[in-house]
């Protein structure tokens, strides 16, 4: 399963960005063989010769790009524009081409953000959410700076935006992972998981028992707009005194039900008008890879 979410995931990522770098490519090639043409055979001065000899030298970079955005392709394409500027060129076509394939760059690496994101917001565990925005705050200043340089200084913006998407792409992997990690497994053959707007329960159906090892809380506890307390995978037991204390009251017999209720309400402090419970229980039974129940409910 992680092979395949690292597959899918490359996958996705050599399709994110640089929606502009093909036609910019195609911009820059036809702007460097019109100026090629119009300098002409043999060229008249040395520094058309130079011109002309380094332009070519920029076209034969940006016949390498095979539409694909893998980073060594688009490190080649932005390779053509250092001959740009070796050639000396002022024309106006030329260094439109060059402005063009780094705006470009600038667009994929923030499409890569954007994704970044989007796996970031379905990530529970703070910690990991940390992690991942920390990498995102720091690639996205790559960005700031890339894009502040395309005017002045395109082979320098064109260094911190590839090197930001590059980076952007492995943040996006280490994401995909931490969902797939978090999201754990169904619950266990014959056990289902009811929530309502003010309740919550197993159901086992079948014809075993469970013994519930351990509940994660990951939730927030509001009264109106307010923020009352904000639990970040804290054990319940260590949170709601005397839980799973009594022998057997973790268990969840054969065709009964186990309330989840308490435990919601043992969440609220004391004194919490109209509390609001949202987030997601990790339970782990005993024997079993641990399930996610999510909730959002209102307690009296």
């Amino acid at each position: 399963m992680r092979n395949m979410i690292a597959f899918l995931a490359l996958l996705i990522l050599t399709s994110l960005g640089f929606a502009d770098v093909g036609s910019g490519v195609q911009q820059l090639d036809a702007a460097c063989a019109a100026r090629i043409a119009a300098i002409g055979t043999p060229p008249s001065t040395k520094k058309e010769a130079n011109e002309a000899k380094n332009l070519q030298k920029a076209r034969d970079k940006l016949a390498l790009y095979d539409g694909n955005n893998t980073v060594a392709m688009l490190k080649k394409v932005a390779a053509a524009a250092k001959f740009v500027f070796v050639a000396a060129t002022d024309d106006a076509a030329v260094l439109a081409g060059v402005t063009t394939i780094v705006e470009g760059f600038a667009e994929g690496a923030d499409r890569r953000l954007d994704s970044a994101a989007s796996q970031l917001s379905q990530l529970i565990d703070p910690r990991h959410a940390a992690v991942v925005q920390s990498a995102m705050d720091a690639l996205e200043a790559f960005i700031a700076k890339g894009r502040a340089s395309i005017q002045a200084n395109p082979l320098k913006a064109s260094a911190l935006l590839i090197t930001a998407y590059d980076q952007l792409g492995l943040v996006i992997v280490k994401a995909k992972r931490l969902v797939e990690a978090e999201a754990g497994s169904p619950p266990p053959a014959g056990l289902s998981v009811v929530v309502g707007a003010n309740s919550g329960s197993l159901m086992n159906a079948g014809p075993g028992f469970y013994d519930i090892s351990k509940i994660r809380v990951f939730a927030i506890v509001s009264s109106g707009t307010t923020t009352v307390k904000t639990y970040a995978g804290e054990s319940a037991k260590a949170v709601i005194p005397g839980l799973f204390v009594v022998k057997g009251s973790n268990r969840i017999a054969a065709a009964t039900s186990f309330d989840l209720t308490p435990i919601l309400a043992g969440l609220v402090p004391q004194g919490t008008m109209s509390p609001r419970v949202a987030g997601v229980f990790q339970v782990t039974l005993k024997g079993e890879p641990f399930f996610n129940v999510f909730f959002d409910v209102m307690l009296m």
